[in-house]
């Protein structure tokens, strides 16, 4: 496995879905630059693959896990997070070292170039995170590791 955290934000196929890959330490990094920039976790739910019961009661945390246990994002969690990666690249007081990889780079056979390698193993940059807020900003989503 080659732990790639994959969120998709509709119903495959259909043509307003969305998806964004990352590797799981850009996943970890955003999530604690979130937290760092005001982000407020309130915790995912289970995606709708999941009972009522268990969708509307149990908050989960925000590591990924296979697709038969993905998690689903919910709205206000999914929009602060967006508001502080905002925060983040607008600050001065960001760290360059805010951006940089921490953690072993890999390689897996289903990289099928070196822009799969440098986007999975590289820094983050502005317009990653630009991106990702795009990704926030559309709708909820479902999140669980690409296997």
């Amino acid at each position: 496995m080659a732990f790639i955290v994959e969120m998709i934000n509709g119903i495959p196929d259909e043509p307003d879905t969305s998806h964004f890959d990352c590797s799981a330490w850009q996943w970890d990094h955003i999530l604690d630059l979130g937290k760092k920039f005001g982000w407020k976790p309130q915790g995912t739910v289970f995606g709708d693959f999941h009972s009522k019961q268990e969708i509307s009661s149990t908050r989960e945390n925000y590591r990924p896990d296979e697709w038969a246990y993905c998690k689903k994002f919910l709205t206000e969690d999914r929009l602060a997070l967006a508001d502080a990666l905002q925060r983040c690249i607008d600050s001065s007081q960001r760290d360059p070292a805010d951006l940089k990889q921490r953690g072993p780079k890999f390689v897996t056979e289903s990289m099928s170039s070196m822009g799969d390698y440098n986007q999975f193993n590289g820094d983050l940059s502005i317009s990653f995170f630009q991106d990702f807020i795009l990704f926030l900003r559309k709708k909820d989503f479902i999140f669980a590791y690409d296997d």
